[in-house]
């Protein structure tokens, strides 16, 4: 197993939304893999969201604002070969600020990760 950091930068006066919010709220933050030699071995760790009654939607919600880091476990798929390999990660997430919310959007990050040899 192997872990993948994913840093968000949010820009001043925006938030994203956590993993998990209540229904009638924002889209909740999905960070996955698309099919390939790696997969999720578990759930994305996140910090600790900050909690707040939130105007767009007229409840609380779970947010991050500024920097905040995922932790993507990962399990390499058997028999995948020792060399370079490029690990495929799609995030959606919903940013607003105090007077709107943009749509959810997909964006596509990549990073090249050494597979060795099982010892």
């Amino acid at each position: 197993m192997a872990r993948v950091l994913v840093n968000a930068k949010i820009g001043a006066g925006w938030h994203v939304y956590a993993t998990t919010q209540v229904a009638g709220g924002p889209s909740a933050l999905k960070i996955d893999l698309p099919a390939g030699p790696f997969a999720l071995a578990g759930p994305v760790i996140e910090p600790e969201p900050k909690k707040a009654f939130d105007q767009n939607f007229s409840l609380e919600t779970r947010f991050f604002e500024g920097d905040a880091t995922f932790t993507l476990p990962i399990r390499i798929a058997s028999g995948t070969p020792a060399r370079v390999h490029t690990v495929n990660i799609e995030v959606q997430f919903q940013a607003c600020n105090e007077r709107q919310c943009l749509p959810a959007q997909t964006i596509p990050l990549s990073v090249d990760t050494k597979v060795e040899a099982a010892k």
